[in-house]
């Protein structure tokens, strides 16, 4: 699909020469028409060879597939000329097949990803929008309706675009990583598999072929260039699904060796209602209403420990006897903090 605004034009002028059923236009006809166009847009002129390259684009599967057949026509100026039309009189490259519904909704989804343009890992939003209004003819709205939870100055968010694309075109990325407790930095050889945003920060899950498992790389961890490796192939994922994978934990670390396991938490009155409205895991069930107790099965990791730490004051962890313990001693570190005496 057309990648600037001076393509996108000349496609508007070509579709509507080769649709005029009253004319046929040579290549020098389309180059006249299309630099009188671009000239009132206050574009620069083009060549006949951007137009014949404009036709093969329009004609071949990867563009438009459109049907534009050369007719061989002869001129008392000109003599003998090949002119160009729609072998299909009805076509158009933008005839499509949405109802008003489909056109709204499609709007909606453009105002909604024009709100990521700007951020330097969204660079691939400005193209996907201008393609969606060239194709179907949307103008976006410059009212702003909408607002993310979104964190631009977040590291490593200036990988996330090269690493989805490698992602998707099953290509190995050579990753150079620092985890928090290690002091110098490794250079990994990862075959990208899944990304998953948990708390405004990104993570790429991928297998490293010398730690023989599938590794989870935040990226706000990831620090020099990330960087396609064409000399290894790609090992396919064949062991895990993604979209079960996270079933049975909050956030994003998996921890094997934890068993999955049923944690009853007590709300206060107030907070309560929160935590129906806006359930904490899938797994959620109302235990005792009236006494605010729910349920959920999840393995235990670090990220189940914040999301309960959050509440403060507004929860009690009843079961696991283990999993209360824990928090009690957490609960007593904290609370050595701010009431030692001496402080």
């Amino acid at each position: 699909m057309p990648t600037n605004k001076n393509a996108q034009l000349r496609y508007q002028v070509l579709d509507r020469c080769f649709r005029d059923s009253e004319n046929l236009y040579s290549l020098e006809d389309l180059l006249d028409c299309v630099n009188e166009k671009m000239a009132e847009m206050g574009c620069g002129k083009v060549t006949d060879r951007t137009i014949k390259a404009d036709i093969k684009f329009m004609r071949d599967s990867d563009g438009f597939n459109a049907p534009i057949r050369a007719h061989k026509t002869c001129d008392s100026y000109r003599g003998i000329v090949w002119c160009y039309r729609y072998d299909t009189p009805d076509f158009s490259i933008f005839n499509n097949e949405l109802s008003e519904k489909d056109v709204a909704d499609l709007q909606s989804v453009i105002d909604m990803l024009g709100r990521y343009r700007g951020i330097p890992a969204y660079q691939w939003v400005d193209e996907v929008i201008s393609n969606l209004k060239y194709r179907f003819g949307l103008n976006t709205k410059n009212e702003c309706l909408i607002s993310f939870d979104q964190n631009e100055n977040i590291q490593g968010l200036q990988y996330l675009a090269d690493i989805i694309d490698a992602t998707m075109r099953h290509k190995v990325l050579n990753v150079t990583f620092k985890p928090f407790t290690e002091n110098e930095p490794m250079k990994l050889v990862i075959h990208p598999y899944f990304i998953k945003q948990w708390n405004q920060r990104w993570f790429l899950f991928g297998f490293n072929p010398e730690a023989g498992m599938i590794w989870n790389l935040p990226l706000d961890r990831i620090t020099g260039r990330v960087t396609v490796n064409n000399n290894v192939q790609f090992i396919p994922n064949v062991n895990v699904d993604f979209n079960k994978f996270f079933d049975d934990v909050i956030g994003v670390s998996f921890i094997e060796s934890a068993e999955i396991g049923e944690i009853k938490l007590k709300f206060s009155e107030k907070r309560f209602p929160y935590v129906v409205t806006k359930p904490l895991h899938k797994s959620q069930k109302i235990i005792d209403a009236e006494n605010h107790i729910i349920s959920i099965k999840v393995r235990w990791n670090a990220e189940l420990d914040q999301m309960i730490l959050a509440f403060g004051p507004d929860v009690e962890v009843l079961e696991p006897q283990w999993y209360r313990d824990y928090f009690k001693d957490k609960i007593s570190e904290n609370y050595k903090i701010y009431f030692e005496v001496g402080r």
